[in-house]
């Protein structure tokens, strides 16, 4: 499926709907765990659901804090580059960094990898990094 996005158009691929244990195909598992990252990023003030290059992205007071991305197994999430070094260095496999990212504050996560507490916190991380002040105020109490 062609999808556009900022004036070029991107191919989308799926994971292929192969078989992985009971009745549970690769495309359901990744959608499943796609959904772990919708009901995070749902349950903090102020998000709403968007789309950023053809995928679907959060984003808090209009600004941008995670999308999932083209490749279905990983999600951009925004991230302090000092812990974007250390995550990528510890486990490069669920963490990384692709040449298009290096000079943002982005990495790429295979979420599928990470126990929920992790996710919930690199969820919450990523929204406070869009987050206005006032709000941030606000939800810490």
């Amino acid at each position: 499926m062609a999808v556009a996005g900022r004036g070029r158009r991107h191919r989308r691929s799926l994971p292929p709907r192969t078989q992985v244990g009971g009745s549970l195909t690769r495309y359901d598992l990744t959608v499943q765990d796609f959904k772990r990252v919708c009901d995070i990023a749902m349950s903090l003030p102020e998000v709403t659901e968007s789309t950023s290059w053809g995928t679907p992205s959060f984003k808090v007071r209009g600004k941008f804090f995670l999308r999932w991305h083209e490749d279905p197994e990983l999600v951009v999430f925004k991230v302090e580059l000092e812990e974007r070094a250390a995550l990528v260095g510890e486990r490069p496999e669920t963490f990384l960094v692709t040449g298009h990212y290096e000079r943002y504050q982005l990495m790429l996560v295979r979420t599928a990898d990470l126990p929920d507490d992790e996710l919930r916190e690199l969820v919450v991380e990523a929204w406070r990094m869009a987050a206005p002040k006032r709000l941030l105020a606000s939800f810490d109490g």
